[in-house]
């Protein structure tokens, strides 16, 4: 029993002198503690920065109206009467009008035909062509509003005018047999922060996690000749497991406070919806660190340089973004990426913290998410026992 006891406490003490001398090494390196502090810090308010206007309000259109009739001037002066648009000039050519989209004096041009009265005259549908400036989609979702919600107002009137009924309440039945009211639940102003943000803020702990830890792992490769993660025969580095733990509990040590202030503080700052409970937050976002963690760690697995870092790992974050499924429709993505998404904790971290801040919704709402983060968990664990296992066999025969 005592030896038992002696063998329980000599473990947590190698446990406890890993996490220390991970910690050191943590501090230590410029470049990790830009991934670990700098970038947490600094991302999130970048990001803000894009998104907070929420919505774009008068972005500047171009006509070319080729019909120049009553009827195309009056959808002219309806769009600029909508607070999305505003038309800064009406050209003959199309020609003038891309020069302006080159000068970036306006970020769309919409060619109204020459038989856009007539058409409308003869009860035919006609065509509004809309060529926008996609380096921003805000101003392209900006002119598809307007410009959809203003042809459907003018043709509903046309159509009352042209076909009219034994009374007005005949005719608004008969143009508008269904009245319809959009609602944008959880985000009635319809912005791109309110939604894309919380995936963003859950990618950004990810990454920098992985980054960090790969980090420390090239240069610990560097620093022996053999290239192994664990050092040969030092003391307290006793166990390929202790090892883990100790540098598991030192990353999550440190994440904890990134957490706090990238999914409680951020979100109250840019005021963003936050309609979690704290207890399902607590216990949704503990899967997620554990997931991150051996997630980094098994990744790190394969790093003998720390340039490999930035090589293998930052251009994935835009890949990663997508595949939560908040940016792309999650139903518009094929199977294998879909399946392949659900390897990585950002996408259910990423759709259950949504789920939850955004929309409301308790842990049981979010059950699916939150079993795959305890599975992922577990998942990586063992990768990561099995590969720091093979290091330190490694390690000791090489000594």
């Amino acid at each position: 029993m005592v030896r038992m006891a002696n063998s329980i406490k000599e473990k947590l003490s190698d446990i406890h002198y890993i996490w220390l001398t991970e910690l050191k090494a943590i501090f230590a390196d410029q470049g990790v503690m830009i991934f670990f502090f700098l970038v947490p810090l600094i991302y999130p308010l970048l990001y803000a920065a894009f998104y907070n206007n929420e919505v774009v309000r008068d972005a500047k259109l171009v006509f070319v109206d080729e019909d120049n009739s009553r009827l195309s001037r009056e959808y002219i002066r309806r769009i600029d009467a909508t607070p999305d648009v505003e038309v800064v000039k009406i050209l003959p050519t199309l020609e003038e009008a891309n020069e302006m989209l080159r000068r970036k004096e306006a970020y769309g041009v919409v060619l109204i035909s020459k038989d856009f009265s007539k058409d409308l005259t003869l009860r035919k549908q006609t065509n509004v062509t809309l060529f926008s400036d996609l380096s921003s989609v805000l101003y392209y979702k900006g002119f598809m509003v307007a410009l959809n919600d203003v042809s459907l107002t003018m043709g509903r009137e046309l159509t009352a005018a042209e076909d009219y009924g034994p009374s007005d309440l005949a005719t608004a039945i008969k143009v508008r047999p269904v009245e319809s009211e959009y609602v944008a639940y959880y985000n009635p102003q319809t912005g791109f922060e309110s939604f894309l943000m919380p995936a963003i803020l859950v990618l950004i702990l990810q990454q920098t996690m992985s980054l960090g830890v790969c980090m420390l792992a090239g240069t610990a490769r560097e620093r022996n000749e053999k290239h192994y993660i664990i050092p040969p025969m030092m003391a307290h580095y006793g166990g390929p497991l202790r090892v883990m733990l100790g540098k598991s509990l030192a990353y999550i040590f440190v994440y904890v406070f990134n957490c706090i202030w990238i999914l409680v503080l951020m979100p109250y700052f840019l005021s963003l919806p936050q309609l979690a409970a704290s207890i399902d937050l607590i216990l949704f976002f503990v899967p997620f660190l554990l997931a991150s963690t051996f997630f980094a760690l098994t990744l790190s697995l394969f790093v003998y340089r720390r340039e490999d870092t930035m090589i293998y790992i930052v251009f994935t974050s835009v890949i990663f973004i997508f595949l939560v499924g908040l940016s792309w429709p999650l139903y518009a993505i094929p199977p294998f990426w879909k399946a392949f998404g659900y390897l990585i904790p950002s996408t259910p971290g990423g759709q259950g913290f949504s789920a939850l801040n955004g929309m409301g919704a308790t842990l049981t709402e979010v059950e699916v998410q939150y079993k795959t983060l305890w599975i992922q968990t577990a998942f990586y664990f063992i990768i990561a026992a099995f590969g720091y296992r093979r290091q330190y066999v490694k390690s000791n025969r090489s000594s």
